[in-house]
């Protein structure tokens, strides 16, 4: 702070001296001069004050300004915190997103690898690995045919009649071994799994095969990983064995312990088994006898339906490749031999003889050999026989069934009565007829179709000639039924469809009426039309899971074509599920109705078990399946039906072209793909369709937990996809709809959606058929069955893995005992390719 520039006086004690009453004595000029100073002082001390305060006015502004910067930066500071803290909680939402998308990845990555294994040992079904054939064996430049007469040679021509056909044979791609090292094994890939399963069944029951001199070993091909988790199960198949278990391996490594009188175990690690072991506690075995009590179950050869080469002559193989362990001791070996027209089939099976087979009793199941009976009355030509040896339906013997002569008297005296009275009946049921025939002729000329006649169209669902004739006569438009359209229910690309009433002939008011659906197509969709009765007419297509047809009319005044069917109020399943949540129960029963209704389509014989052609529908989606008043399905609209007749040619079926609704097209479909040289291709299409809408069905169910809105499959595509975009999602990125974790608590629902998983699978030949998804339906009816199933006993029934006691090892060895010795497992450290 700066002084005042005037000078302070320096005594400041003189100056009060100088004012003091004691000096009176100073002079005038002392006086003067300390007023002087007194008034300099004065001025001094106001220049004082106005600087003192001039510098406070200066330091409090500084302060001022230092104090407002101190708050901008506490201010922004504050703001950084609060910033901070925001981005913090948003962090911590992302790592728990991110969390959960890594626990996503390790389930995705888990499902991946089982189906990477999965494809691969698709991929090696049809191979076979032959192990220990010295290098000095040359193949030439045909490897396929060296090969193919080397396994001929060394099998012999009882089991090999011709050389096989093979696809690929090479040596295991690996460096070639040095002198007195290990050969490289040769990788075989049969044509067909019937020449790969008999070639390894042989082979198994051989041991050690030779050719010129050179021993070897043919094995299964499996992935390295695969067959070394298979050989870590060794020493754990051995000690089983001699706990008299029945183990068995199954593909990739999953072992099936089935103890006596006990349900089956499964256990997933060697770990496992060998606690298993120890804690197991054997049977105590009181003698030689304790065996026999209990009464093993047979093997029988156990295929579907299959065309054969059988001409019904001398004997032949039924080529069947599955063998079965009946499922109950009692059961014998069964064959079927049919002809109808120019198709030619076998069926072979297990049977109790105790009950009757196709309404036939089995007279000759006590016989080692299958020999051939011809049966008459079940509408072809038809050979039936039954035996009690192992696999004894295999072989079959056509021999003539002949009567002893005093049998044929016997029977011809007594038809002979019977004869008589049956014309008498039929004559007096003739005269009859036409009798009602003039008088309802008559009566018609004045009045319509009488309503009794409607409602028997309706209500009679035996096939009877009555309701043929009705039909037939309404097809070619004699005679209309009294039919008034009502609301409008439905419509599609190619009809309309209403709600009418079918009534009594006279007027009036309070008439009888029946409600009925009528589907009417415009005069341009007449081959829609004609596709869907010519379907709809086929008698053999009843079922309770069928819309029930009445008849189809020609209205050619109104320039239109009617099919007339029951009608359901419920609606369509995709508007029912749209309105409603269903339960357990209502699942079990929509799902296993729509898979009985699929199944009777695909079927080639009716549940009384005579031979119908099998139809495809090739539209399956929830808006051409109607809800019954029980909550069952029926299906409906079979405009892009087809009859799988056998005389259709493979240009027949090519000209079928891409058909059904894209978001339900199989992937086969939508890449014009399907398999034409075999009709079961169609029917692998309807499966995937069906998968999707059982996929609906189970994502408007209350026992998954909490229940979304109705969508479709694939509901993240646009309302109508076209082809292309379906395409994108189902080929491209082998999209799915999506099957929570949260669905498969349900232990019901979790069957569900593993049939559903196969039932959609990419590749067509993997999913399951029809009959297979309804016997799991009715299964689920009864919760104890769940778990006796296996995927891959259902989907590959030759892949199935059974072992027996020790005393019929030998019986066995061709069921795909997966239980390689060691050297076979070392052999898989060895690549194939």
């Amino acid at each position: 702070m700066k002084m005042p520039s005037n000078k302070r006086p320096k005594d400041n004690k003189s100056t009060v001296e100088a004012y003091s009453p004691l000096n009176n004595e100073t002079d005038m000029a002392g006086g003067t001069c300390n007023n002087v100073t007194l008034t300099e002082l004065t001025r001094a001390l106001g220049e004082l004050r106005v600087a003192i305060a001039e510098d406070l006015k200066a330091t409090i502004a500084e302060l001022d300004t230092k104090i407002e910067s101190i708050i901008r930066t506490v201010t922004s500071h504050g703001q950084s915190i609060l910033d901070l803290e925001k981005a913090s909680e948003f962090n911590a939402g992302r790592i728990d997103e991110l969390e959960k998308l890594c626990t996503s990845l390790q389930d995705s990555v888990q499902r991946l690898s089982v189906k990477v294994v999965d494809l691969e040992g698709r991929s090696r079904r049809n191979n076979l690995r032959v192990v220990g054939l010295a290098e000095g064996v040359k193949a030439g430049s045909r490897p396929t045919d060296f090969f193919a007469k080397l396994l001929k040679d060394a099998m012999g021509s009882d089991v090999l009649a011709s050389d096989p056909q093979l696809d690929r044979a090479y040596r295991s791609l690996v460096p070639v071994p040095g002198p007195g090292q290990r050969p490289r094994p040769v990788i075989i890939c049969c044509h067909s799994f019937k020449t790969k399963d008999l070639i390894l069944c042989e082979a198994r029951m051989r041991g050690n095969l030779s050719h010129k001199g050179h021993p070897f070993r043919v094995y299964e091909d499996y992935a390295p990983d695969v067959a070394k988790h298979r050989a870590d199960y060794r020493d754990v198949m051995t000690k089983l064995y001699k706990l008299h278990l029945r183990p068995a391996l199954l593909f990739p490594a999953r072992l099936r312990i089935t103890p006596p009188s006990s349900e089956k175990i499964w256990l997933s690690s060697v770990l496992d088994a060998e606690k298993f072991i120890r804690e197991y506690t054997p049977i105590p075995r009181t003698g030689p006898s304790s065996m026999n009590m209990l009464k093993l179950k047979r093997l029988c050869k156990f295929c579907d339906v299959e065309s054969t080469s059988c001409a019904g002559t001398g004997s032949c193989m039924a080529d069947c490749s599955i063998t079965s362990i009946c499922p109950h001791p009692e059961d014998v070996c069964v064959s079927i031999w049919r002809k109808k027209d120019d198709n030619v089939t076998i069926d072979t099976i297990c049977h109790n003889p105790a009950h009757k087979l196709h309404g036939l009793v089995l007279e000759d199941y006590n016989n080692s050999k299958c020999e051939m009976r011809e049966r008459n009355g079940m509408g072809s030509q038809f050979f039936i026989c039954s035996c009690s040896e192992d696999e004894c339906n295999n072989h079959v013997f056509f021999t003539p069934y002949s009567l002893d002569p005093q049998v044929v008297s016997v029977i011809l005296v007594s038809l002979v009565p019977l004869l008589v009275l049956a014309m008498l009946v039929i004559t007096s049921f003739y005269w009859y007829r036409i009798y009602h025939q003039r008088h309802a002729g008559a009566k018609r000329k004045k009045t319509p179709l009488d309503f009794s006649d409607a409602r028997a169209i309706m209500m009679d669902d035996d096939g009877s000639d009555s309701s043929s004739t009705h039909a037939n006569n309404l097809n070619h438009n004699t005679e209309l039924l009294p039919i008034e359209l009502d609301a409008q229910v439905g419509k599609g690309r190619f009809a309309e469809v209403y709600k009418a009433k079918l009534k009594q002939g006279a007027t009036g008011a309070g008439e009888p009426f029946e409600t009925v659906a009528v589907k009417i197509f415009a005069d341009e969709e007449y081959a829609s039309w004609k596709n869907e009765k010519d379907i709809f007419s086929d008698a053999d297509l009843r079922h309770e899971n069928v819309l029930h047809f009445l008849t189809a009319e020609e209205r050619k005044v109104e320039k239109q074509y009617w099919l007339i069917t029951a009608y359901h109020p419920r609606g369509n399943l995709q508007e029912y599920l749209t309105r409603h949540v269903i339960s357990w129960d209502d699942l079990w029963a929509l799902g296993g109705s729509l898979a009985r209704g699929v199944a009777h389509l695909h079927s080639d014989h009716t549940l009384c078990g005579r031979y119908k052609v099998p139809i495809v529908h090739r539209d399956i989606k929830s808006s051409n399946i109607l809800v019954k008043g029980d909550l069952t399905c029926v299906l409906c609209d079979f405009g892009l039906g087809l009859r799988l007749d056998n005389s259709l040619s493979v240009d027949e079926l090519a000209n079928s072209g891409q058909v059904g609704t894209a978001r339900y097209m199989a992937p086969e479909v939508l890449e014009s793909r399907i398999n034409l040289e075999n009709i079961e291709s169609f029917k692998q299409t309807d499966v995937y369709s069906m998968a999707l809408v059982l996929w609906e069905i189970t994502s408007r169910c209350n026992a998954i937990g909490e229940v979304k809105d109705y969508e479709p499959p694939f509901g993240k595509v646009r309302e109508h996809p076209c082809v292309e975009s379906m395409k994108d999602s189902v080929l491209r990125d082998r999209g799915r709809p999506e099957i929570p974790s949260s669905w498969i608590n349900h232990p019901g629902i979790q069957v569900v959606c593993g049939t559903i998983d196969e039932c959609w699978d990419h590749d067509p030949e993997a999913r399951l058929t029809a009959q297979c998804v309804a016997e799991r339906f009715n299964d689920m009816e009864h919760p104890d069955k769940l778990s006796e199933r296996s995927n891959s006993e259902e989907k590959i029934p030759q892949d199935i893995s059974v072992t027996e006691f020790e005393e019929i090892e030998k019986k066995e060895v061709c069921l795909r005992n997966y239980n390689a010795p060691a050297e076979e497992a070392e052999n898989y450290n060895q690549p194939s390719s």
